[in-house]
C-alpha cells in the first residue's frame, strides 16, 4: 500500500458565543464558556505518495463548515488560557464524490490551545 502525506493549510473564521462566569472580587469573570461555527477556507495542499501516483490535492474540499466548543481561564482582568475543539461538519475529502484509493472519508477535527490577553 502507498504511504501518504497531507498537508492541507486552511483559514478560518469562528464565530463564537460566550457564557461568562465566576466573578472575581476584582470585577472580572474567570471562566468563559465558549460554542458556535467557524468558516475555513483551504488555500494551499499537498499530498507525497510513496511511491508516487496520482495527483490528488484538487479533491479535496475548499470550504469547511465546523462545530466549535471551548472553554477559557482568566487569572487576571486581561491575561487568560484558552482550549477550544474544533470538528468539521462536511468531510475534507468524500471518497464517494472523488473514487480514490483512499479508504474512508477524511473529517477535520482538532484541538486548540491559545494564551489569551484582553485588552
Amino acid at each position: 500500500l502507498p504511504r501518504r502525506r497531507v498537508h492541507l493549510d486552511y483559514v478560518e473564521v469562528p464565530v463564537m458565543f460566550t457564557i461568562k462566569d465566576w466573578l472575581d472580587e476584582d470585577g472580572f469573570y474567570k471562566v468563559h464558556f465558549m460554542a458556535g461555527l467557524a468558516y475555513g477556507r483551504l488555500f494551499r495542499s499537498e499530498v507525497e505518495f510513496f511511491p508516487v501516483v496520482e495527483d490528488q490535492t484538487e479533491l479535496f474540499q475548499k470550504n469547511d463548515l465546523s462545530l466549535a466548543a471551548g472553554a477559557s481561564y482568566f487569572l487576571s482582568e486581561h491575561f487568560g488560557f484558552s482550549a477550544r475543539y474544533t470538528r468539521s461538519l462536511i468531510p475534507l475529502f468524500d471518497i464517494s464524490k472523488n473514487g480514490s484509493s483512499y479508504k474512508q472519508d477524511l473529517w477535520g477535527y482538532f484541538l486548540s490551545f491559545e494564551a489569551v490577553y484582553l485588552f
